[in-house]
């Protein structure tokens, strides 16, 4: 499964170009146990959907995508950041489902800007 799931996980120039970052993700991947992983794909097959708690929030909301997102494609979260009354949505270049792992700082980047917008600046580090 880890194998499979790899290929869809990563931009497929980071699965290639960058051999510590696919490891890793093979090697967190494989050490999960078997019930596990059965019980969050169970989870997720079940879950219900919750558009309609999107459509209804009364406040902003960010979806970010990784370009190369195999199991949530972009044009996925861009509808779903559409139906919010406050949504945008930012498209993070090079980065797959793992955009965090992927795109620290343009992850980070976004999330910075997002937050400032929204609660002002905060106290410098």
């Amino acid at each position: 499964l880890a194998g499979d799931l790899l290929d869809h996980l990563l931009d497929p120039a980071n699965l290639e170009g960058n051999p510590r970052l696919s490891d890793e993700v093979r090697r967190l991947m494989a050490v999960q146990p078997a019930a596990s992983v059965r019980a969050a794909i169970l989870a997720m097959r079940d879950r219900p959907s919750r558009v309609n708690v999107v459509e209804r929030l009364d406040g902003p909301f960010q979806v970010l995508a990784g370009s190369a997102d195999g199991l949530t494609p972009p044009d996925e979260g861009r509808a779903l950041a559409a139906r919010a009354p406050q949504g945008e949505f930012h498209e993070i270049q090079g980065a797959g489902h793992l955009a965090p792992l992927e795109r620290p700082g343009d992850v980070a980047a976004h999330l910075e800007a997002f937050l400032s917008r929204v609660f002002g600046r905060g106290p410098k580090a």
